[in-house]
């Protein structure tokens, strides 16, 4: 695992995160026109079982495409200042599976869980949000390999709307707009499956 400098970044991986990666707001578009499919991870946090149930996959889907190691950008405070390293697949659950507080090769604090982590040959990004869920797309094959082992995103997606509709007989009773959630699933997937995946989910 190797510490990149904000020089290095700007000069040398920012154009590779430009290739995957639109925005710095997960409720607005988030991927490239690159990007073939994404896919909602719901939940997601920065709990060892919940981050090895998602970083396993991730690394056979990587590795499916050829890739070696991929980049973590940090998003500090959500206003698109970042930390940054480049991780060996290799060490990629070691590093997860770190305890949070527990000193890290380089400085980054993914208390928040707030991150990007993406493909060093740009072929895919998940985007892992402070609200407990990620939005993971990357290129046909890439996605097949990791769909293959996570088989519940469909049900994980019905959850997330749930959950973020703001129903008070629910657990979490975290509420956004209906239009904030449109235009995520429009992004996700296209306007019909949008209003099909609100009409299902009450929305």
């Amino acid at each position: 695992m190797n510490g990149i400098s904000d020089y290095d970044f700007q000069n040398r991986v920012k154009p590779i995160l430009d290739k995957t990666i639109h925005g710095s707001d997960e409720w607005e578009v988030v991927f490239s026109e690159a990007i073939d499919r994404k896919r909602i991870l719901y939940p997601f946090t920065n709990e060892r079982v919940c981050l090895k149930k998602y970083i396993e996959p991730l690394i056979e889907a990587a590795n499916a495409i050829s890739d070696t190691g991929c980049y973590l950008s940090e998003i500090s405070g959500g206003h698109g200042s970042y930390s940054h390293a480049y991780i060996h697949l290799s060490e990629l659950l070691d590093f997860f599976a770190k305890p949070y507080g527990m000193s890290k090769p380089v400085d980054i604090d993914l208390t928040l869980n707030y991150f990007i982590l993406y493909s060093e040959h740009a072929k895919w990004a998940l985007f892992s949000s402070f609200e407990d869920f990620a939005l993971l797309g990357g290129v046909e094959e890439f996605m097949r390999v990791f769909e293959a082992k996570v088989p519940n995103l469909k049900n994980q997606t019905y959850e997330f709307l749930t959950d973020f509709r703001g129903d008070p007989s629910n657990v979490k009773g975290v509420s956004k707009s209906r239009s904030i959630i449109k235009n995520m699933l429009e992004h996700i997937y296209d306007a019909s499956k949008a209003e099909q995946l609100l009409k299902e989910t009450g929305w």
